[in-house]
């Protein structure tokens, strides 16, 4: 992936598309869009290959809008990331929903933790963010009204009776958000 993004990024330098000082702003950008589009592109062939496009999508948009305010957990490096991330949602679609549609009590006392957990901690300041005092505040902030945001459709699309199975991937971007971000406090990535 270095490789990739290092030719990519010379060849705009070459060309006149970037200034030599640019150079490292335009890698770390350009690896970290092009890590999630393949992340995405894999969980979403996954996810075709499961049938559970759809509720996927729910997933990830849900997950996405919290993790970019909240932040969470974060591996060494973007193999471990993306085979963590592959295990989590394989994990989650063959063993832990059909599991929890089963048993929907404790689907629904494992959300409300991860709503009150959310709202509690809001967000970390992890050390490669280094956000000022203002930027994890609205940070904690924005988080907050997501979750409430995101609360308020999830119980909404349940109370007017939508697949289950929907619902539940929502409820798991929501519970995934809140897990990582757990692990992050007491793995003391958070510099707050």
């Amino acid at each position: 992936m270095e490789n990739f993004t290092d030719r990519f990024i010379d060849k705009m330098l070459r060309c006149g598309v970037i200034a030599e000082g640019e150079k490292d702003s335009y890698r770390y950008a350009f690896a970290v869009k092009t890590e999630q589009l393949l992340t995405l592109s894999v969980i979403l062939l996954i996810a075709w290959a499961f049938q559970k496009v759809i509720p996927t999508m729910l997933f990830l948009l849900f997950f996405w809008l919290i993790r970019k305010r909240s932040g969470g957990y974060h591996l060494k490096s973007f193999l471990g990331c993306f085979l963590g991330t592959m295990c989590i949602y394989v994990f989650w679609a063959k063993v832990f929903a059909p599991f929890l549609l089963i048993q929907k009590p404790i689907l629904y006392v494992m959300f409300a933790v991860a709503v009150v957990t959310l709202e509690v901690i809001g967000a970390v300041n992890h050390p490669n963010m280094d956000w000022t005092k203002d930027e994890y505040a609205a940070g904690k902030q924005m988080t907050r009204e997501i979750v409430l945001f995101e609360t308020a459709i999830i119980v909404t699309t349940a109370l007017l009776g939508a697949d289950i199975e929907c619902v539940m991937y929502m409820m798991f971007g929501v519970i995934l958000s809140a897990f990582l971000l757990l692990l992050a406090k007491v793995a003391g990535q958070d510099v707050s």
